[in-house]
């Protein structure tokens, strides 16, 4: 946990990977070696902004394992951010470190978040 914000390692989310979360969450996929210095830094960022990433229900997902299910089917070969939709829809990848402020334009903008915005969700 960060901060209030959700973040387990990938191993943890079972057989049916980021399709148990669809609905659910928004997940933000961080893929990179364990010594990755962008790794640290794409986690404090995250970190500092937990509560909107909170409120845009936000899950963070870290794997750092080699040869993992999610670095195959990202075709991740070396750092990666990926903004997964409620849909399960992959809605930005990234191979940088990536400011919250992005993440949340772009869940900001999606009809399903605009909705939740005027209900009060």
């Amino acid at each position: 946990m960060l901060a209030g914000l959700t973040i387990c390692a990938a191993a943890e989310l079972g057989p049916e990977g980021l399709d148990a979360l669809r609905w659910e969450a928004r997940p933000v996929v961080v893929i990179a070696d364990p010594d990755d210095p962008r790794l640290a830094e794409q986690l404090a960022l995250f970190e500092a902004d937990a509560a909107d990433m909170i409120e845009r229900r936000n899950v963070v997902i870290v794997d750092t394992a080699p040869g993992s299910a999610l670095r195959r089917r990202f075709g991740a070969d070396g750092f990666l951010v990926a903004l997964i939709g409620l849909d399960g829809g992959v809605k930005l990848r990234s191979d940088a470190v990536t400011p919250p402020g992005r993440l949340e334009a772009l869940i900001d903008a999606m009809p399903m978040r605009r909705r939740e915005m005027r209900r009060g969700d």
